[in-house]
């Protein structure tokens, strides 16, 4: 689609860490939510129904995959899955690692997010190349 913001440049200048069956993975920088992850899909679609059913299951096999690969690199206490689609009416996942010492640990990490801090460039790298190998 043509003005869908996803199907144009899903990367936003991110990091690529997974091209999964049907979505692809872009590591955010945040540095309070070391390991965030947006899995956009790969064709443009609105809801979860607009997917068959076989897209569906891929679906969940790309987040389980992703998710895995972060705990096993960021070590985070628990992940949080996120679909909205309110402001961006595009199918993705948001990937959230949450940290006991996250500055929104008792609530929805939608309360810090966006992140203002970043992680330095150097440690961002370092990370993506990380997670990538993980996946």
């Amino acid at each position: 689609m043509a003005d869908c913001p996803l199907c144009a440049d899903p990367s936003k200048g991110m990091a690529l860490i997974a091209d999964g069956a049907i979505t692809r993975a872009y590591l955010q920088p945040s540095a309070s939510f070391r390991g965030y992850c947006i899995l956009v899909l790969k064709r443009h679609a609105v809801e979860l129904d607009d997917l068959s059913a076989e897209e569906r299951t891929a679906l969940i096999e790309d987040i389980a995959r992703v998710a895995h690969a972060i705990r096993a690199v960021c070590r985070p206490a628990k992940i949080n899955y996120e679909i909205l689609g309110n402001v961006v009416p595009h199918v993705h996942v948001h990937i959230i690692p949450r940290y006991t010492t996250d500055p929104t640990w008792d609530r929805a990490a939608w309360f810090a997010l966006p992140d203002a801090d970043s992680l330095p460039e150097d440690e961002y790298l370092r990370l993506a190349q990380e997670v990538r190998a993980a996946v």
